[in-house]
């Protein structure tokens, strides 16, 4: 479906409940996230960059806005940060989910996931 549209929708991805070594969520809450949604959106209409990683592009932390709320700088950074050991873990989880749609699921989503496999490694 998205090879034929011609401007196909971006897709994004967060991970709201990071936790630090305490095991306290570092994200101050669900009534912060329009930071993260004003990023998005940002993004879209490209008036902010972000950084390349293996799993995609991710905000550098001068492009959250972090008025008003009292957290680390570190530990914002560690938010943005991209596991590649916790990815490995990610990827088996998301194997194990493709596989449960047998040959019904569409081998483009296969090809993604590979491609992602190998720049996770």
């Amino acid at each position: 479906m998205g090879r034929k549209m011609k401007n196909p929708p971006k897709i994004f991805t967060v991970n709201w409940f990071r936790t630090d070594e305490n095991g306290k969520f570092i994200w101050p809450g669900f009534g912060e996230n329009i930071r993260v949604l004003k990023w998005i959106i940002e993004r879209v209409n490209n008036k902010v960059s972000g950084r390349e990683t293996p799993i995609g592009i991710v905000p550098h932390l001068k492009d959250i806005e972090t008025t008003g709320i009292e957290v680390q700088k570190e530990k914002l950074e560690s938010i943005l940060n991209v596991d590649i050991k916790e990815w490995k873990e990610e990827l088996e989880d998301i194997k194990k989910f493709f596989e449960s749609f047998g040959k019904r699921f569409p081998q483009q989503l296969w090809q993604e996931y590979e491609k992602l496999n190998r720049q996770a490694l």
